[in-house]
C-alpha cells in the first residue's frame, strides 16, 4: 500500500467523509457528491543520501488533504464554514499524531488555507500534512 493509499484508508475508515484521491485539486473539484475530503501529494523533497553498501535516504512527504463541502443552509455561506471545521476536526483526529506503516514518524500539521470555489454554493479547504518516509535501495 503506498503512503497516499493509506492516507485515504485512515480517513474512510476514521470519519464520514467521502474520501478520494486526486492529482490535483483542479482535477478533485470537478464534482463533489457530497462532503468530501481528497488525498493529494503535494511535496516530495528528499534529503542527501546516505551510502554505506546501499542507499538510504529520508524523504519529507506532504499530503494535501482537499476539503470540500456543499452551503446547504444559506446564500452567504456562513453554514459553510462551520461545515468545513466540523470535516477539519474529523481530518484532524484521523491525522494527527498517526504513523502510517510506511512512514517512521508521526504525521504533523503544517497549515491551512482556503481554495477558491468552481461553483456556488461550495466551499473548500486544503490542510497540509507532514510525514518522514525511509527510501533505500540495495
Amino acid at each position: 500500500m503506498t503512503l497516499l493509499e493509506e492516507f485515504a484508508a485512515r480517513l474512510r475508515s476514521e470519519t464520514d467523509l467521502d474520501v478520494r484521491g486526486a492529482f490535483d485539486r483542479a482535477a478533485a473539484q470537478k464534482e463533489l457528491r457530497r462532503d468530501s475530503a481528497f488525498v493529494l501529494l503535494l511535496e516530495d523533497d528528499s534529503r542527501p543520501s546516505e551510502v554505506v553498501g546501499h542507499v538510504r535516504q529520508v524523504a519529507d512527504v506532504i499530503v494535501g488533504v482537499l476539503l470540500g463541502v456543499r452551503n446547504r443552509r444559506d446564500d452567504r455561506g456562513e453554514s459553510g464554514l462551520t461545515e468545513i471545521e466540523a470535516a477539519r476536526e474529523q481530518v484532524f483526529r484521523a491525522l494527527l499524531g498517526w504513523t502510517p506503516a510506511s512512514a517512521f514518524c508521526e504525521v504533523t500539521h503544517r497549515g491551512g488555507r482556503a481554495q477558491p470555489a468552481q461553483r456556488d454554493g461550495e466551499q473548500w479547504w486544503i490542510d497540509t500534512w507532514h510525514v518522514e518516509i525511509l527510501r533505500e535501495q540495495e
